[in-house]
């Protein structure tokens, strides 16, 4: 007596591709919180170390996903435009504020080219000013990607978990 079974190998197929999607869904989620934890925390030191806001409006983040960029943020708001330009209009704050954005969303998407296969979290700061601070042992992103490097791997097993 044979068995037959209930179910066509499509639904299993069905079944996988949606847990599949699930669980990227997760990923994804989970690096973009931790990414944009360390942002938080990396414009927070920059702050401090560099009044001119030119310094945290250069940090952002990218989530690459098999060669492809499915989330960033680079903060190009002039809410909180550079002091250079501060007794300018604020067009010209505006575009000082999405320079220093541009040039960390332009070095992140080159990094980005790097990772054809699986996930990655890019943090950056666009400034040449913070490989300066770093090197002065002034925290820029030091401790952002520490925080990544203790959170992201804790979130990434709760799903491996469920």
């Amino acid at each position: 007596m044979a068995l037959k079974s209930a179910f066509a190998q499509a639904d299993i197929k069905k079944v996988l591709d949606a847990s599949l999607r699930n669980l990227r869904t997760e990923i994804l989620q989970s690096m973009k919180k931790s990414g944009e934890e360390s942002v938080r925390i990396a414009r927070a030191n920059a702050d401090t170390i560099d009044a001119s806001g030119k310094l945290a409006q250069s940090v952002g983040y990218v989530i690459v996903a098999d060669g492809v960029i499915v989330a960033r943020e680079f903060d190009r708001s002039a809410d909180k435009p550079v002091e250079e330009h501060a007794a300018n209009s604020s067009d010209s704050g505006q575009q000082a504020t999405t320079n220093e954005a541009l040039a960390g969303e332009k070095l992140a998407e080159s990094l980005a080219a790097q990772y054809s296969k699986g996930y990655a979290l890019i943090v950056v700061s666009g400034s040449a000013y913070a490989v300066e601070a770093e090197s002065r042992s002034q925290d820029v992103l030091t401790s952002a990607e520490m925080y990544v490097g203790q959170q992201l791997p804790k979130l990434l097993e709760r799903l491996t978990q469920s």
